[in-house]
Order: structure tokens, then C-alpha cells, then sequence
């Protein structure tokens, strides 16, 4: 039975890794409350909500020391694994993560009132389109310490900006203006 956070927040992700020598491919599900940008990897200037979507629907390649057991084969084999939304969660979170090895680098990451999914999702799956409903920013220069400001769309279709005490009434283009650290998008029933 699933609580009402699971309900809401989880989605389903879906692995497949395929053999190289015989093309057989094994299928693994796992559940996913949020997915993780690296944006440290993104050497681009200009980067968008989907420069981390095709980062994270990359296929990856198995070999070396890192190659897959293959249950057709009977042995260790080179693999390609890849990624893709099995079930979309009805509120979809994305964070984006600006480190590596203690190295704190923001970086501008342009993001819109809506995003489409589709070429990041399984087949098999129907709904594939969110709306931006609350953005968590972050300013100052380490992960480990600044200050973090809330927007936040109420039922209005109107954005506000949550800064401590203090509580405003803003415009979207002030919401897409900082380093996002969080984005939080309900899903669109078309």
C-alpha cells in the first residue's frame, strides 16, 4: 500500500542493459522521489531544464573493470545501460547538484513555465507534461552555506517570492533569474 507522499512525489524509472556480444537485454524498475542534474558536468554557458534530461537519458557504456554479468552469455560482458521514465509521479522534482569534489560552481540554468517530457519517457507512458509550480534558489558561492529564497505559483497563476520574513508578489521572469537548487512541477493531464 502506498502512503500518500509515495502517491504523489514517486515515479518509476526504467533500466535496460543490453549485451554486446549477444543483444539480450535485461529490464530493472526502481522507484525515484526526485531526479538529480549534475550540472557540473555542462562546460555549455547556456544551459536549460533538458541539457539535464539528455544527460540523464545518456547511454552509458559498461567495459573494463565495470562490465555486466550476462545470464545468456555466462559471463562478464561490455553493456549498454540507459534510463528512461517508466511512470511519471503526478509532482516531479528535479534538483540540480553544482558540485564535485567540494567545488561549488552555480551556474545559470534556464528553465520554463513548462515543461514536455516526451522523448525522456517510456513508450508506454501517457503523461508526460508538467507545470512549474515552485523553484527553491540558492545564492552565495559554497553548497554549504548562502541563503536560499522560495517562489512559489499559487492557485491564481500568480508567483511569489519567499525570503525569510518576507513575502511578495513577483513575475515569473524574477523566478528564472537565479541559480535554481530545486524546481517542483505538477503534472498536466492533457
Amino acid at each position: 500500500r502506498l502512503s500518500i507522499f509515495s502517491y504523489l512525489f514517486y515515479g518509476i524509472l526504467k533500466s535496460s542493459t543490453k549485451c554486446s556480444v549477444c543483444g539480450k537485454k535485461l529490464y530493472n524498475y526502481q522507484y525515484f522521489h526526485f531526479l538529480s542534474f549534475p550540472v557540473f558536468k555542462f562546460k555549455d554557458k547556456d544551459l536549460n531544464i533538458y541539457s539535464g534530461f539528455k544527460e540523464f537519458a545518456k547511454p552509458e557504456i559498461m567495459n573494463g573493470n565495470n562490465q555486466c554479468y550476462c545470464q545468456n552469455c555466462k559471463g562478464l560482458r561490455d553493456a549498454e545501460t540507459k534510463s528512461v521514465i517508466f511512470y511519471t509521479p503526478p509532482y516531479l522534482i528535479i534538483n540540480f547538484d553544482y558540485g564535485q569534489n567540494k567545488i561549488y560552481k552555480p551556474k545559470k540554468v534556464d528553465f520554463g513555465a513548462s515543461i514536455d517530457i516526451t522523448g525522456f519517457t517510456d513508450k508506454n507512458c501517457t503523461e508526460k507534461t508538467y507545470e512549474l509550480i515552485g523553484v527553491s534558489s540558492h545564492i552565495g558561492s559554497s553548497g554549504n552555506s548562502g541563503h536560499y529564497i522560495a517562489y512559489c505559483k499559487d492557485n491564481n497563476n500568480l508567483w511569489h517570492t519567499f525570503n525569510d520574513s518576507s513575502v511578495s508578489e513577483c513575475l515569473f521572469n524574477n523566478v528564472n533569474s537565479n541559480t535554481p537548487y530545486i524546481l517542483v512541477f505538477r503534472r498536466v493531464r492533457i
